[in-house]
């Protein structure tokens, strides 16, 4: 898979769409996740494998896609490429420490920034 000079703008078009785009809504919803979770007093972390498939299959689809992306560059390139490639390798390791970051904030830090999104509304009005 040798992408040509012209299409490397398509490539990163296409890292946006099926990557970081949801990769950041998904991870939006991780913290209001954990903030209703905080509310209601349950824990994130205790889900079965069916309560954590039908919660979080977003999450699997998006690095299910980025781990494709992995071995095809892995395929066309070679171990150098996957090891040093920031696009794929990098953003996949990357995406799972977000997430976990997102499911297990501290309660302090989840009020502290439900206190600033308070007052930065506040100052919109």
């Amino acid at each position: 898979m040798h992408i040509p000079a012209d299409l490397t703008y398509g490539y990163g078009f296409a890292q946006l769409i099926t990557f970081n785009i949801p990769l950041t809504f998904y991870l939006g919803w991780c913290m209001e996740y954990r903030y209703h979770a905080l509310i209601e007093g349950r824990s994130t972390r205790s889900l079965s494998v069916k309560d954590f498939i039908k919660n979080h299959w977003t999450f699997i689809l998006i690095v299910s896609l980025q781990a494709w992306g992995v071995l095809s560059y892995y395929r066309a390139y070679g171990a150098a490429t996957v090891i040093l490639g920031p696009l794929r390798t990098w953003s996949l390791f990357f995406a799972i420490f977000l997430r976990r970051k997102a499911l297990t904030i501290p309660k302090h830090e989840v009020e502290h920034a439900v206190m600033n999104g308070i007052a930065y509304s506040e100052e919109e009005s």
